[in-house]
């Protein structure tokens, strides 16, 4: 390295206000990284709003080139959504993925030990990855975003049949031992038996 000049990236200028960013980047500037305050449902409810009211207004904007008729050849820009995750929130929000996680447990243990307030907050924290997952799946159905990959990012995988080598399935009933009574009650209830 001797002889060579380090250098140093230098970050642009942070934005003076949240509805001039235009990158999330640009939000965790302009906002800080100290994280938001989420005290309530409604705060909750409110952070994801704004988030996903910021992705609307800032789609991902795409070049493709014309194939046919007069203008042939020529680049057109092509706006593409931007799709909402969990990891975007919590850089909207000034918060890492850990964070978020480690919040969320920690609220949901004192629930587990009658805190009323830390309960009303988790069902806030479920609320935001509900909202998310659904606008996931709802873009990836419609076909505005690549489904493949909304699916690879929420963890869902392709079923394959590992049982029959692709042949078709034996039709035999399956046999279940049942121990307990009251199982065997519950299944009969449920017309299983």
């Amino acid at each position: 390295m001797a002889g060579r000049a380090k250098k140093i990236g230098r970050a642009p200028a942070p934005k003076t206000d949240l509805k001039k960013c235009k990158e999330l980047y640009e939000v965790v500037q302009t906002r800080g990284c100290k994280g938001a305050m989420l005290t309530t449902v409604e705060e909750c409810v409110d952070y994801v709003a704004e988030y996903m009211n910021f992705c609307e207004r800032n789609p991902f904007i795409t070049y493709e080139v014309l194939k046919g008729g007069n203008a042939a050849g020529q680049k057109v820009p092509i706006e593409k959504k931007r799709a909402p995750s969990l990891g975007g929130f919590c850089l909207f929000i000034g918060w890492t993925m850990q964070a978020f996680k480690k919040n969320g447990a920690r609220l949901e243990k004192l629930a587990d030990d009658g805190n009323e307030d830390a309960a009303n907050l988790l069902t806030g924290y479920a609320l935001i990855a509900e909202l998310i997952t659904t606008d996931m799946d709802e873009s990836a159905l419609a076909g505005v975003v690549d489904a493949n990959y909304m699916a690879k990012l929420r963890g869902l995988r392709d079923l394959k049949d590992v049982t029959s080598n692709g042949k078709e399935a034996g039709t035999k009933a399956m046999q279940v031992n049942v121990l307990s009574e009251d199982a065997v009650k519950n299944l009969q209830k449920l017309g299983g038996i």
